[in-house]
């Protein structure tokens, strides 16, 4: 089953989301996952507007704790020039069962204050 979780991110922040792998109420180990999150402006858009995975480090697996993990950098955030999109998030386990166990709204919250934090 997806759950539907919004997801709002302030713009030129260190982004984290940290969740457990659930079925049936049991955590599932994560051990040797793979993951890619990808945001579209719309349903079934051809547009990639940002995709977080496994290979750029943007999304991480922690094993046995069935942690799974989101982590985006400041500087990606900053460069958006969109605010709104939808997303899901695909995992796929050592033994080739993908799932779709996030999906929902994609928000950017612009910042007011620009340049890096000194």
């Amino acid at each position: 089953m997806t759950t539907l979780h919004n997801i709002v991110v302030p713009s030129g922040t260190t982004f984290e989301l940290h969740a457990r792998y659930v079925v049936n109420g049991l955590d599932v180990s994560t051990v040797n996952y793979r993951g890619k999150l990808q945001v579209r402006p719309f349903v079934n858009s051809p547009i990639v507007l940002f995709e977080a995975n496994t290979v750029n480090g943007m999304v991480a697996f922690t094993g046995i704790d069935a942690g799974v993990h989101l982590l985006f950098p400041p500087e990606i955030s900053d460069a958006w020039l969109w605010t709104i999109g939808v997303y899901d998030l695909f995992i796929k386990s050592p033994g080739g069962i993908v799932k779709r166990p996030l999906r929902g709204l994609f928000t950017v919250d612009k910042s007011i204050t620009s340049g890096t934090v000194v």
